[in-house]
């Protein structure tokens, strides 16, 4: 039996322990749903994921399978081993009431970062403790035209995709299941994502 297997409810958001060699699988069930992720050393949390020196390390932004996943202090923390869409977005970033309000008009809207608050209180992670860059976000498309606008796109995958990480330390993990429905992010609708992790 794995050590978690987890249905995530649209919207919703979760945190859990993963040890060194464990495998992380996200998988869509039924398609077009991005989601976003944060990981910190388990025994260390000062030490966090960091998608712009993941970027350095690969010279790449856009990070798919044999890629690696770096912290801010440049140790591999995830190997992606399998991902059968090869469209997640790298650059960092999740929705946060700061940024619904700039533009949206709407602070008060669900969003990522109150996910990832709720989830990572037990373990004593707050604020402080995490910011865009910690984040790597799945099934995300974002493409960068030639005249250089950034733009979000509605997510490609479909109800087999997935995601296989193998972690390279013991690492806590915080998922959110991206409630954003006022971008092309989710085409319109926040749906499940099924998460196991599986030991090595």
């Amino acid at each position: 039996m794995s050590p978690l297997e987890q249905v995530l409810d649209p919207g919703a958001g979760v945190a859990f322990e993963v040890s060194e060699g464990e495998l992380l699988k996200i998988a869509q069930i039924d398609g077009k749903q991005a989601a976003d992720m944060l990981s910190f050393n388990r025994g260390r949390p000062r030490e966090r994921l960091s998608m712009w020196m993941s970027c350095c390390v690969n010279r790449l932004w856009k990070l798919t399978a044999s890629h690696v996943l770096v912290s801010h202090e440049g140790n591999d923390m995830w190997t992606i081993v399998e991902d059968t869409l090869g469209e997640n977005y790298s650059g960092g970033g999740y929705c946060r009431p700061a940024l619904n309000a700039r533009w949206h008009g709407a602070p008060d809207i669900p969003s990522c970062e109150a996910n990832f608050l709720r989830a990572l209180e037990p373990y004593g992670l707050g604020i402080d403790d995490f910011d865009g860059d910690t984040c790597f976000t799945p099934f995300m498309k974002v493409d960068y035209t030639p005249a250089g606008e950034w733009v979000i796109g509605e997510s490609p995958a479909g109800g087999d995709d997935y995601l296989v990480m193998r972690a390279c330390m013991d690492q806590i993990v915080a998922i959110s299941n991206c409630p954003a429905m006022k971008t092309r992010t989710n085409a319109g609708s926040t749906k499940p994502l099924r998460v196991t992790v599986l030991s090595s």
